[in-house]
């Protein structure tokens, strides 16, 4: 398995890549709706690491990575509660 399964590559297979998924990133309207999630989350990660010990070192990716999971996830069933709710209506 090289890097290009995972969308590392170069040349121009990175150029046509990076033109299919740029337009993503740029999205304003796309991002705003993210923005209540994004709050909820950062203010659950803040109170998180405000709990560690600040004598030791602390790896941070385990709290990160949770963080980011719970965006993904908390976006997906506000999607999917949203589309339910169009269903019956």
């Amino acid at each position: 398995m090289n890097g290009e399964e995972f969308g590392f590559s170069a040349g121009a297979k990175w150029k046509n890549r990076r033109r299919i998924i740029t337009p993503a990133f740029h999205d304003k309207e796309l991002l705003n709706n993210f923005m209540d999630i994004y709050n909820e989350q950062s203010t659950i990660l803040i109170q998180r690491l405000d709990k560690i010990q600040q004598e030791k070192e602390v790896n941070l990716y385990p709290y990160i990575a949770a963080c980011a999971l719970d965006i993904i996830c908390g976006e997906l069933i506000d999607i999917f509660e949203r589309s339910r709710k169009e269903i019956i209506i």
